[in-house]
């Protein structure tokens, strides 16, 4: 296998990034799967000039997905970094590409001098929480609400 390299995602990718999100979000108990949603929300993404998407790539395959979105935080007293739906195909798991995608995306939180980078997780995505462990994410005393909107 080659090594993955990490590059900023295109519009061409998005049905590939599609079913990553699809595979994702089978296993987050709070999402729905809809591919349509899915293609149009990675569409504003990528539109976005804040957001940063990008996509891990071994042999012209998209093995892994993940995105940044800028938010301001009081708390800190300047920009954060909300990190959305990091995601490595199943068979390209345990091989770096995580750490690779996450690092990539705080070195540009970096250089955008954000404060935090921050994330959620679902509760039950215990492989999931102990990579955000590792990466050295602390877990927060607070806890996620959402509000869906018609």
């Amino acid at each position: 296998m080659q090594k993955a390299f990490i590059k900023k995602a295109t519009y061409k990718e998005i049905p590939y990034i599609a079913e990553l999100l699809v595979e994702l979000f089978s296993i987050e108990k709070d999402f729905t799967i809809d591919k349509h949603r899915h293609i149009n929300a990675l569409k504003i993404l990528l539109d976005e000039p804040l957001a940063i998407a990008i996509v891990a790539v071994i042999d012209e395959q998209i093995v892994g997905f993940a995105s940044m979105q800028r938010v301001i935080s009081t708390a800190t007293g300047g920009y954060s970094g909300l990190i959305e739906d990091v995601i490595i195909k199943n068979d390209f798991r345990s091989h770096g590409i995580g750490n690779m995608l996450i690092d990539r995306l705080i070195n540009e939180a970096k250089k955008l001098s954000y404060k935090r980078v921050q994330l959620l997780c679902d509760m039950s995505n215990h492989n999931a929480q102990q990579f955000y462990f590792k990466k050295s994410f602390v877990q927060s005393s607070m806890q996620g609400y959402y509000l869906t909107l018609p």
